[in-house]
């Protein structure tokens, strides 16, 4: 195989080489290599840890078309620094490992060559559904904002975005069973499909999606096997398939279903609320047994936020701020609710406008917060436990 690679076709395999899905301890080290297949004006490169499968198409000059398995992370180190055209030359039949020749102006470098053979091929055990036409950035508003509520440390089965289409309604879910974050769309015109992408593969997807919606004429393209466990995104020769998560997913519907409406309804500003979060994170314990609590004080007009934290066996009052609040509802409450301080924060930080919606039904039940100006986003949040009232304040 002998090509020459543009300069802008070396940024662009660059850019790919950077998010392929390269597994950090494995027993095939054939995993930690790309498949170069060339022919006619373009090179076909492909990249694999079993799970996932990243593929991408660059234009090149084909002086001799041929395959070679190139060992993906010296080229992933060696193409971020390279400016102008690259030339690539490897021999066509590699039964064992060699050298593979890469140079430009001055500058020659000998990578390692993996046998063609050892490359792992890849074909779904079921066929292909139709494919589906997606709109680039409603999925990447929809990833972003579902995956704030995911953290590694949950179950296998929530540590992904679930993307559910029925009846043309479009869903983004994300979920560690303490917070979820809900994005939906009415009317997209998509048929019924439902899997779950796991995390470490929603920030490659965004990252794939960003760079289709930044082309003046792109088509992104979706195909899902008919029982959802494997799924492909495509964009102008840049290509993705993953595994999806194959455990059963919890039944947010309900969840969100049931506490949709609650009773009392408070603006708040988000900028204060969340500058005052971050001083309290001042106190944010690092022993994640033992999580900083934020009780929210609510009364007519008015909201205060208190920080509380263990001392000497005893829950203690470390920080207090007041808020103006305006109520939307008809009736004011006046009671006292408890969160975690890391997915109160979480919450405020996922909100887009100014000013957001605070909904709670009372001190056991989740509370949501969704935003005045759109409809698509939902979050809700677990409340923790009260402190006693025979708890101390830090200042007395």
């Amino acid at each position: 195989m002998r090509v020459k690679l543009p300069a802008e076709e070396v940024k662009k395999l660059a850019k790919m080489l950077a998010n392929v899905p390269s597994p950090s301890r494995t027993t095939m080290p054939i995993l930690n290599s790309v498949k170069l297949t060339a022919s006619k004006d373009k090179i076909v490169v492909v990249a694999t840890n079993l799970n996932v499968w990243r593929e991408l198409i660059v234009n090149a000059e084909v002086i001799e078309p041929g395959v070679a398995v190139v060992d993906a992370g010296m080229l992933r180190k060696l193409l971020p620094s390279v400016d102008g055209e690259v030339n690539l030359f490897a021999p066509n039949s590699v039964e064992s490992y060699g050298r593979a020749i890469i140079s430009g102006g001055s500058w020659t470098y000998y990578l390692p060559l993996f046998p063609v053979d050892e490359f792992p091929s890849f074909e779904p055990t079921e066929a292909w559904g139709a494919t589906i036409a997606i709109d680039e950035r409603v999925w990447v508003e929809g990833l972003e904002r579902a995956m704030i509520a995911v953290s590694n440390e949950t179950a296998y089965g929530l540590n992904g975005v679930r993307v559910a289409s029925k009846n043309g309604v479009l869903g983004f879910v994300g979920t560690n069973t303490h917070i979820l974050s809900l994005v939906r769309y009415e009317d997209t015109g998509l048929p019924d499909f439902a899997f779950t992408i796991p995390l470490t593969e929603v920030k490659k997807l965004i990252t794939l999606l960003r760079g289709a919606d930044s082309l003046t004429e792109s088509a992104t393209t979706l195909r899902v096997t008919p029982e959802n466990n494997v799924v492909e995104f495509a964009c102008n020769g840049d290509k993705i398939v993953f595994t999806a998560l194959n455990n059963p997913y919890p039944d947010y519907e309900r969840v969100v279903r049931e506490n949709n409406t609650p009773p009392y309804l408070l603006t708040v500003e988000k900028q204060p609320l969340l500058k005052a979060l971050r001083r309290f994170g001042v106190f944010r314990p690092t022993n994640k047994r033992v999580p900083l609590r934020i009780v929210l004080n609510l009364s007519p007009n008015q909201l205060t936020m208190e920080a509380w934290e263990w001392d000497y066996g005893e829950l203690t009052v470390i920080g207090r701020e007041e808020f103006p609040g305006d109520w939307l509802s008809g009736e004011q409450a006046s009671f006292k609710i408890a969160f975690q301080h890391a997915y109160l924060q979480t919450m405020v930080t996922g909100v887009k406008d100014n000013v957001f919606v605070l909904g709670i039904r009372d001190p056991q039940s989740p509370a949501v917060a969704y935003e005045l100006s759109s409809t698509i986003w939902r979050f809700l949040i677990m409340p923790m436990t009260l402190p006693a009232e025979t708890t101390t304040n830090a200042d007395e």
